[in-house]
């Protein structure tokens, strides 16, 4: 982890900031799990729509996603690989990504041209991404239902 005994939230609070390579696929294609660094700062105040938190699960887990609408107590939170929003309570956050190094040696930060055009092609497509994933589930679904119920009507069963 590269902080040592302390805690993540311990740290940032004394020491403000923190770098920390990225684990998981949630964030592609921005960020690469063991291949990308991120900075995280402390949180001061309300994040904005699109700032990418580091928060802090109930089970102990640090996840690091982009907020999608920010609610009066809570954010609504997505991972850019990911489709199914989190209600992530305004407490759990910890701190925010400022600067990333996708490729390990670059470093962008999050006020750059390249990084806000991503994330306004982002933003812009992922009701779409969201509507598709869904659309693939759903004949899933509705087949596996019909299949239960011609397997009751088969042997009798009653339908509810």
């Amino acid at each position: 982890m590269g902080v040592g005994m302390r805690s993540l939230k311990e740290y940032l609070e004394k020491e403000g900031f923190i770098i920390q390579p990225t684990v998981g696929s949630s964030m592609e294609p921005l960020l690469h799990s063991h291949q990308s660094l991120v900075r995280i700062e402390r949180v001061e105040g309300e994040l904005p729509k699109n700032s990418v938190p580091l928060y802090v699960r109930p089970s102990g887990q640090y996840v690091l996603h982009r907020i999608v609408k920010v609610r009066k107590k809570d954010y609504l939170i997505v991972g850019d690989n990911r489709v199914l929003l989190e209600k992530v309570p305004k407490e759990w956050v910890i701190g925010v990504m400022t600067a990333y190094a996708a490729d390990g040696i670059l470093w962008h930060m999050t006020e750059d041209s390249e990084y806000l055009a991503y994330v306004e092609g982002y933003t812009r497509h992922f009701w779409l991404r969201h509507y598709v994933k869904w659309c693939r589930a759903f004949p899933g679904r509705v087949i596996r239902k019909l299949r239960c119920i011609a397997g009751k009507l088969k042997h009798g069963e009653h339908i509810s």
